[in-house]
């Protein structure tokens, strides 16, 4: 949650002028929601939800594959009370069977492994303050060239379409390369396990009018027609743009000048959607 307290500081008259500094950093999974309407930094919550905490659970088990330990049903329920640990499993065992994913393709101690990108601020932030991004890395994977590559676990059923997660990926990228300067690192992409979800209708009719099957739906986990590794094409170039546009954000939101961005996103705003954006 933001420090309304901030609202006053050097070189801003209103905004955030700690946002994302050394003193608050900002959590790099933040920066989807936070580029597609800079507005939201007014009504960040930590609330949570099923989706969320069922995304955190298939996380956690697909970590603890990879590490070869056992997995406490009772540990996950405790930790994550909201998750649909049913489907969170039915996922890690779609994960496991699909040969791309043996134990030892990824590098163990990556599992969420935490990492920092300090950013030099932006040319109109006026704090002069470095931009600071922390998080925790899903996975990272070595490529037959040689690459480090960063991936991120996806669970949830909403789009999941690459370019939208773009700010979060290059800066996981960025921190894991300023903690291993000596790798090569780039971005993988996601893996997108909703693509494990095979859905069917049983005995269903098709609508004469609309040509839309109703019936019965019946989701079956396994590999299929659907993709799950989505891999990102950026190059070095588009890396740097990714990172110079975070600067450029961060500078606004500390000057108070984030304005709304209208978008599918303000239906699960907790801002309560669009008119509340008129009054930021």
């Amino acid at each position: 949650m933001i420090d309304l307290s901030l609202d006053e500081g050097e070189g801003c008259k209103a905004g955030w002028p700690l946002y994302a500094s050394p003193s608050s950093p900002l959590r790099m999974s933040k920066l989807t929601g936070i580029m597609a309407c800079p507005a939201s930094v007014k009504f960040e919550d930590n609330e949570s939800s099923q989706a969320a905490e069922t995304g955190s659970a298939v996380g956690r088990m697909i970590e603890l594959y990879h590490l070869g330990a056992d997995i406490d049903e009772g540990v996950l329920r405790a930790n994550f009370p909201l998750a649909d640990l049913d489907r969170a499993g039915k996922l890690l065992d779609a994960y496991t069977l699909d040969p791309r994913n043996p134990k030892d393709a990824v590098v163990r101690e990556s599992l969420e492994e935490t990492v920092t990108a300090i950013l030099e601020p932006h040319p109109l932030d006026r704090t002069g303050l470095p931009v600071v991004l922390i998080g925790h890395l899903d996975q990272v994977r070595v490529s037959d060239a040689g690459f480090y590559e960063i991936w991120d676990v996806k669970s949830g059923r909403k789009d999941r379409q690459l370019p939208r997660y773009a700010f979060q990926l290059h800066a996981y990228c960025e921190g894991y390369a300023q903690k291993y300067p000596d790798r090569k690192v780039r971005v993988g992409g996601i893996i997108n396990l909703v693509g494990y979800e095979q859905t069917r209708m049983e005995g269903g009719e098709r609508n004469a009018a609309t040509g839309r099957m109703r019936g019965a739906k019946k989701t079956e986990y396994a590999i299929g027609e659907h993709p799950v590794f989505l891999r990102s094409l950026a190059r070095r170039s588009t890396h740097d743009l990714v990172l110079l546009e975070i600067r450029r954000t961060i500078a606004l939101i500390r000057m108070g000048q984030n304005a709304a961005v209208p978008g599918e996103w303000c239906s699960y705003c907790p801002g309560d959607e669009f008119p509340v954006c008129l009054e930021v």
